[in-house]
């Protein structure tokens, strides 16, 4: 058995992810682990052994790591996707999942039970975390009531006996040369190593000695992370950007030595060898060339370094806590900052809830609103613009150019930090849901809270004078105080309005909504969110931002992006593929026959047709495809600054919960699957399309043939 489908059933153990409370109950661990097992080596007497044994599978990782995730335990997690039912409702999408584990190892280790008679403890927490990424280093942790059915079906999969070392209390177990299990007192670990150095350190050994008092359960990374969330929940995770930041940092510094050190070491034994005068001068004329292009990169690394101190470097550690209900998943994200971070100040908290939503006539997909404090935000433009070779002076210029816009001295003075932007989609006309394109249903808006109204009328009024002369068509639109654009047509959107109205600065594809912001009213935006919480904590109450995102809109995304490619059925071109069998003809310069331009032209009407019932296929998948998405649900928080960081509260809000969610995407399968009469038609037209392209060949070849032999 590979080390990859280990990994993966390894990782899929711990898609319980991260659970810091304490596992109570005592598990007895077998005097003799593994009888059948090759004879253990002794243990080191020259290291010494921790004061104590861990109390908790969290106590086996290591604080280097860098990412953790980690689930109350197996049964909750299989309670919580209702793993039986949607086995019961889906079998052979279930059993796609799960079927070459259970011809390998011989269980499911998505069952609970099965998980019980592998020797895991499936009500003990179980999680996965990172302990390198230039390692690719993972380790998988939970439970565990009897490490003999384990290490047996291990065996069984890989199809040999395991070697077993003893390393202090612990058992190392070399599934292979990249896997490791670990099994230590009632708990056990997977350590995958995908890509190890020479310099690496030996993580399993790490883990089998650990002391739990410096694992990652007690680092300092952890608190700051978890400041403020509960101590239990069902899902429970740790991000730390510092120290990714750091990694990524130290593999620069290490590897800027490495090219100097190669360089020098080439010129060295270029000299011991005695090469000529000539090979030294080119080798050392390289080394300079290497010195002086780490010294730039040093250079540049320094204002990287300057803007990521006080940005992703001030980021002392991000955790979460979320329960699974019928509503979804709901809890908090914290995210630490130290007491210098950029974060910290550029967020402002504000009691007013953002109108430019509240009057929305469609439901939104991505809502990005808040306020910053202007001075930092630009202050922190300015450094990503250095760091990038730029300035904000440029980019100042580029804006005034393209949107004959001052930003630095006409906007930015009458601007008061508050913005929001959000997408949205309406539903679609009666009768035409199957017609109208959903691309047409798109809409938006985007807002700027100003200072003064009178100064942005004025200046909105300049800018779309301007814009007039760049050849915008420009309309004033007197019933909301401001202007009517027309847009591209490009399948979207048609029209746009911008004004000036309850102290924002507004662009919107919804003029009911302009006129709702102008008057003070509200509109039906949110309507159909399938938790009214959702909508409610993004409108009301205070907060320094509010953000959601309905995950129909990625699948949209990457559903396009994939039907994108069956578009392209460019004609294939006979002249480049003939040129092989008359090299050094020039084909193109012999004209095309009565036969072969008859046959080109049936060939085009073919694929015209084609394109045809392909376009009104897609446009078919992809509103299915969005109407079945419509389960997957929507994530939405406010975000709130607090004395040890920022907290987002809210959570992914899905109708029938993680079982819904995942039975959703079960579903997608089906829609693939699904066929349609155009379907057959379009078989028959790319068959026809081919048949004709031989046929072009071949008339082409005949023709080539005769005007060649007349010459």
């Amino acid at each position: 058995m590979s080390p990859r489908p280990l990994a993966r059933w390894s990782a899929a153990l711990a898609l319980a992810l991260l659970g810091c409370q304490r596992h109570s109950s005592a598990l007895e661990h077998p005097d003799d682990p593994a009888t059948r097992a090759s004879s253990p080596a002794a243990p080191d007497a020259d290291e010494p052994s921790p004061q104590t044994e861990p109390s908790h599978p969290l106590e086996l990782v290591p604080a280097r790591a860098r990412m953790m995730l980690m689930a109350r335990s197996p049964l909750r997690l299989a309670e919580a996707w209702e793993r039986d039912r949607l086995a019961g409702a889906h079998p052979l999408q279930y059993e796609k999942l799960v079927g070459d584990m259970k011809r390998e190892l011989g269980y499911d280790l998505l069952d609970p039970a099965d998980l019980a008679r592998t020797g895991i403890d499936p009500s003990a927490p179980i999680g996965f975390a990172m302990l390198s990424i230039r390692d690719e280093a993972f380790v998988t942790f939970g439970g565990l009531t009897d490490p003999r059915p384990l290490v047996e079906a291990l065996e069984r999969g890989s199809g040999k006996a395991l070697s077993r070392q003893s390393v202090g209390t612990a058992e190392l177990y070399a599934i292979d040369s990249e896997l490791t299990l670990v099994v230590r007192g009632r708990f056990f670990a997977f350590v995958l190593v995908d890509r190890g150095h020479p310099e690496s350190p030996d993580y399993a050994r790490e883990v089998a000695r650990i002391d739990p008092a410096r694992s990652l359960a007690h680092a300092p990374v952890l608190e700051r992370a978890f400041a403020g969330l509960p101590a239990e929940a069902d899902l429970q995770g740790m991000l730390d950007p510092a120290g990714l930041m750091h990694d990524g940092l130290e593999r620069d510094r290490q590897s800027e030595q490495e090219i100097l050190a190669q360089a020098n070491q080439r010129l060295a034994e270029a000299r011991q060898r005695g090469a000529t005068v000539e090979e030294l001068d080119s080798l050392q004329q390289q080394l300079e060339g290497e010195e002086r292009f780490v010294a730039r990169r040093r250079r540049e690394r320094q204002v990287t370094e300057l803007l990521l101190s006080r940005t992703v470097g001030s980021i002392e550690g991000i955790g979460m806590a979320v329960d699974a209900s019928d509503r979804g998943l709901l809890g908090r994200i914290h995210m630490g900052l130290s007491a210098d971070s950029s974060f910290r100040e550029l967020l402002v908290e504000s009691d007013l809830p953002p109108t430019a939503l509240t009057t929305l006539s469609d439901d939104p997909l991505l809502v990005l609103s808040g306020r910053v404090d202007l001075n930092v935000a630009i202050g922190l433009v300015s450094q990503v613009a250095l760091a990038a070779g730029d300035s904000y002076a440029e980019l100042n210029d580029e804006i005034r150019e393209k949107l004959r816009v001052d930003f630095d001295r006409e906007l930015r003075p009458l601007l008061d930090g508050s913005a929001t932007f959000a997408t949205t989609v309406r539903e679609p006309r009666p009768g035409r849901a199957a017609k109208e394109p959903l691309q047409e249903r798109f809409g938006g808006v985007l807002s700027l809270g100003v200072v003064d109204e009178a100064k942005a009328r004025e200046l909105l009024e300049r800018a779309t004078a301007q814009w007039k002369t760049m050849g915008a068509r420009i309309q004033p639109a007197p019933e909301v105080g401001g202007h009517r654009v027309e847009l591209p047509d490009d399948d979207g959107p048609s029209e746009l309005w911008v004004s000036v109205a309850a102290g924002q600065l507004v662009a919107t594809t919804d003029l009911a909504a302009l006129r709702r912001l102008r008057d003070g009213g509200v509109g039906p935006g949110g309507a159909h969110w399938s938790d009214p919480e959702a909508w409610t904590r993004l409108t009301t109450g205070p907060a320094a931002a509010r953000l959601a995102m309905h995950h129909r809109m990625p699948m949209f995304m990457l559903f396009a992006f994939i039907e994108a490619f069956d578009s392209f059925d460019f004609p294939r071109e006979v002249d480049f593929e003939l040129e092989a069998e008359f090299p050094g003809e020039d084909l193109r310069s012999i004209p095309r026959g009565k036969q072969v331009k008859r046959l080109e032209k049936q060939r085009a009407k073919a694929q015209a047709e084609m394109r045809t019932h392909k376009d009104e296929r897609r446009q078919q998948k992809m509103l299915a495809m969005w109407q079945h998405a419509g389960g997957l649900g929507l994530t939405a928080a406010t975000v709130h600054v607090l004395d040890s960081g920022l907290m987002y509260e809210g959570g992914h809000y899905v109708s029938g919960g993680v079982g819904a969610y995942a039975e959703t995407l079960m579903g997608f399968d089906e829609l693939d699957d699904a066929s349609n009469p155009s379907d057959q038609r379009i078989e028959e037209l790319r068959a026809r399309v081919e048949e004709l392209d031989g046929q072009i060949l071949e008339a082409r070849r005949r023709e080539v043939q005769r005007a060649l032999e007349k010459r």
